[in-house]
């Protein structure tokens, strides 16, 4: 691939020599940003199929066997498979300015703390979700005073079992690393 131009459908087939490592960063740091709104996204009750868009974009950008910087044009990364108008601009956006305007706004709305919960084994999006408008808790340690105060029980869609699986994995292993 010369010059700066974009590569051709053709040149896309075949996976580009040794990227940079920045450039292979910058790739991976958009697809983290787009993994984070997909869990805040759901955390907040978001529509699922913008979730999963998401989701199925930062596999795109890490399946990807060229660097994002080919890509000159939005119109480009638009026609890439799961990457529609808008996550083409976010991408662009975060080439450009190295952060996502979206995400800010999502950090801010949601409790930092809340995305480590789903690091906890049975813990998804909509029991975190539960468990902050039910019980107030926004991060480890109030999950820890709720589930020591045996206050899941009350909640309808936590309950008993889930109060006797979170007082097991909080005292065994705590939660899980990824």
């Amino acid at each position: 691939m010369v010059g700066t131009t974009a590569p051709t459908s053709m040149e896309r087939r075949a996976p580009a020599s040794v990227a940079d490592p920045e450039t292979a960063a910058r790739s991976e740091a958009v697809a983290r940003a787009f993994e984070e709104m997909g869990e805040l996204l759901a955390i907040d009750g978001d529509n699922p199929f913008r979730v999963r868009a998401y989701e199925r974009a930062a596999q795109v950008l890490r399946r990807l066997p060229y660097p994002l910087s080919q890509f000159s044009t939005t119109a480009e990364l638009d026609a890439l498979p799961g990457i529609g108008a808008d996550l083409a601009a976010k991408i662009d956006e975060y080439r450009r300015t190295g952060h996502l305007r979206a995400l800010d706004e999502l950090r801010r709305k949601v409790p930092p703390g809340l995305r480590e919960l789903l690091r906890i084994p049975g813990l998804g999006p909509a029991r975190v979700r539960t468990l902050h408008r039910a019980l107030g808790v926004s991060d480890l340690e109030g999950l820890r005073a709720a589930v020591r105060d045996r206050r899941l029980v009350g909640v309808h869609g936590l309950g008993q079992a889930l109060q006797l699986r979170m007082e097991a994995a909080l005292m065994s292993s705590g939660p899980r690393d990824g």
